[in-house]
């Protein structure tokens, strides 16, 4: 992680907070603790976890994503998962501590569709996040996952021409075909263009 990066998640640019953090995640389990991974080709690339001590029904929660990889989705997937896993645990609630200038941390809250409560004091922002499976929620996974889904489409079929420069219905049907064609050759962007 970047000086940066460590500063804005450990609020102190010291590689020893990730020594810390990864001794931490990879520890054997206890109750109340629970950390998810994402990895790339043997790399991590992401991790989320909460805490939530002893019993206790409010967890503090914590994301970092490996430097180059935000604003992919990455922090969120995790902490989606995280919330349903927390929920089963019996978790009602994720607390967080963020320097009020990290706004790629609070937008992700934010945008999450739970209820976020924040409370700022000096340059910290403290975040309550209810856990509540809300339609605003469930209607923002679904919305996640629909631009996920498009994304990996568009990968697939390549970049074609904005919708103005085509009639709606044809433009429609010729993507799909294509799409079709990609899936078809098992082999993304192995169709012809």
């Amino acid at each position: 992680m970047s000086p940066e990066n460590l500063r804005l998640r450990f609020f102190a640019a010291s590689h020893r907070s990730v020594r810390l953090a990864a001794d931490r995640a990879c520890a054997a389990a206890r109750p109340g603790y629970r950390a998810l991974l994402a990895e790339t080709q043997g790399r991590v690339i992401g991790v989320a976890e909460y805490d939530a001590g002893d019993g206790e029904a409010t967890a503090e929660v914590s994301i970092a994503v490996a430097d180059g990889l935000h604003h992919r989705g990455v922090g969120t997937l995790l902490v989606e998962h995280l919330v349903s896993a927390a929920r089963v645990d019996g978790i009602t609630t994720f607390t967080a501590d963020a320097l009020s200038e990290n706004h790629q941390v609070l937008k992700l809250f934010a945008d999450l569709g739970l209820r976020t409560a924040r409370r700022f004091e000096g340059p910290e922002v403290r975040c309550a996040i209810t856990l509540d499976e809300s339609d605003s929620y469930l209607t923002a996974v679904e919305e996640r996952a629909r631009a996920a889904d498009v994304a990996s489409l568009s990968r697939c079929c390549g970049r074609r021409r904005s919708p103005s420069s085509e009639r709606g219905a044809s433009r429609a049907r010729w993507v799909g075909r294509s799409c079709t064609s990609c899936t078809r050759a098992a082999t993304p962007g192995a169709c012809s263009r």
